[in-house]
């Protein structure tokens, strides 16, 4: 009886988890596959002119829509992107904001650690550089990649990701001697 009041703690235990950590479908008002304009109809929302976005070859790739005030993400003030496939179905998501260049590592890791805390664990992404050295991410069990490269001038990445049931999860920073740039996306993978 022992055995299996235990087992259906831990199965009680892993399904809330699940639950806590299912991949987003959106983020507040806005779904994955909403139309363009059932976008801009969100109360409170107010939009930059429909950008298209060209796919190379002269074609249509898909829209953007520049959010005109910031949005609040992870309790901090970020520049808001909706993007939408070719056929006008909202398909990602952007947040960015601009930071001061020193501290840039630290700060990428609030975000993944608040991220880690809500989604789940992530991976480093983009591992392939000869720069390039995995690192646990403090308070948690994600991992992320540092890339130091040198062009003009030194700069920094950081990098991680999740993937879980056709979304992508992605949180980033670059850093170079004017700023720190941090990158959060959520997508529907292609």
């Amino acid at each position: 009886m022992a055995h299996f009041l235990r087992a259906a703690f831990a199965i009680a235990s892993l399904s809330s988890s699940a639950i806590a950590q299912a991949p987003p479908n959106g983020w507040e008002a806005y779904q994955f596959g909403m139309s363009i304009q059932q976008v801009q109809a969100v109360p409170n929302s107010s939009w930059d002119k429909l950008q298209e976005d060209q796919d190379g070859w002269g074609g249509t790739d898909g829209y953007s829509l520049k959010s005109l005030t910031p949005v609040t993400m992870n309790g901090r003030s970020a520049e808001f992107t909706v993007y939408f496939d070719a056929t006008g179905h909202l398909n990602e998501f952007e947040f960015k904001r601009q930071l001061p260049a020193n501290g840039c590592e630290a700060a990428f890791k609030v975000e993944l650690r608040q991220l880690e805390h809500a989604y789940g664990t992530f991976v480093p992404s983009m591992v392939n550089s000869t720069h390039s050295a995995v690192r646990n991410a403090p308070g948690g069990k994600s991992k992320y990649v540092a890339i130091t490269e040198t062009r003009d001038e030194p700069i920094q990445q950081f990098l991680a990701e999740r993937r879980q049931q056709g979304r992508f999860l992605n949180v980033s920073a670059d850093q170079d001697k004017a700023a720190c740039n941090v990158d959060i996306w959520l997508e529907l993978d292609r």
